[in-house]
């Protein structure tokens, strides 16, 4: 077969396109995240240097929930008192080192109760404010209750908005963990679906496999990388890290977060990725 010049030029056009489709394919397979390998870890790999150390994130998440032992569930609120008094919020930026709170405002929490239950309402306020009302509503456990509506200096603002992070990974890591965590005490009844925990190793997936109903063997659940991941990009943060609870089973958070202050939260993603038969309703 003779070709033409005219179709020797088509021809050589077609290939050199084919090349540069091919090039392409494989550096944006390169930039972006590799697929998961397996049907028990539907969640995207980043590149290593996206990846925090898990360790560290497991002794933030250790000192986290060790402030929080010192909280109770009250129940009067002469025992509201005594958790106000023995608890404050604030001491959370002695672990979350490299954030801070926007200059001039304080961080508190409001103890809320309905018929469903009681959990805290973590806010924000650069005024003078008193929660002498909180303590003359509170009624307490197993006692009749009257809704009231949360204050309005409350409702006003979102607290996390007046964090500020240094800029670096870590710091957009702990800025997800104190969102994911902070109101996670004195949860009563119904408020504790909100409970969680924050699983950074694999020795964390094998204590949750021993204390609970997954329907997944070890090897498959060990399969899971939850090491917590931050990847900068242009106009956002990602956050990816890993949560546990009784209610909801293992579950990957994905956050995006504004890099600029105020760093609101633009999206947050849960996808569950091992149920727990739990099979408890309360």
């Amino acid at each position: 077969m003779v070709f033409t010049k005219r179709t020797l030029l088509k021809l050589n056009i077609i290939l050199l396109c084919l090349i540069v489709l091919f090039v392409a394919l494989v550096l944006n397979e390169l930039i972006q995240p590799v697929k998961a390998l397996t049907i028990f870890n539907p969640v995207s790999l980043f590149i290593k240097k996206d990846e925090l150390p898990p360790d560290q994130c497991r002794n933030i998440v250790m000192q986290m929930k060790n402030l929080q032992k010192k909280t109770f569930v009250p129940k009067d609120s002469s025992e509201l008192r005594s958790l106000k008094a023995a608890f404050d919020i604030n001491e959370y930026f002695s672990v979350l080192d490299r954030l801070t709170l926007e200059k001039g405002w304080k961080l508190d929490y409001y103890y809320y109760e309905d018929s469903l239950g009681s959990y805290p309402i973590i806010f924000a306020q650069n005024k003078p404010y008193d929660l002498d009302e909180m303590y003359r509503n509170f009624k307490g456990f197993n006692q009749p209750k009257t809704i009231k509506p949360i204050p309005d200096f409350i409702n006003a603002n979102d607290y996390i908005n007046h964090i500020k992070t240094d800029g670096s990974k870590m710091a957009f890591f702990q800025f997800a963990v104190l969102d994911t965590l902070a109101d996670c005490f004195s949860l009563d009844w119904h408020a504790y679906y909100f409970e969680k925990d924050i699983l950074c190793t694999k020795d964390s997936i094998r204590d949750i496999y021993d204390k609970t109903f997954l329907k997944i063997s070890i090897e498959d659940l060990e399969k899971i990388d939850v090491s917590p991941v931050v990847k900068f990009e242009k106009e956002d943060v990602l956050v990816r890290l890993f949560t546990f609870s009784s209610w909801k089973g293992l579950v990957e958070k994905e956050y995006h977060i504004a890099k600029k202050f105020p760093h609101k939260i633009i999206s947050v993603k849960d996808n569950i990725l091992v149920k727990n038969d739990y099979m408890v309703v309360f």
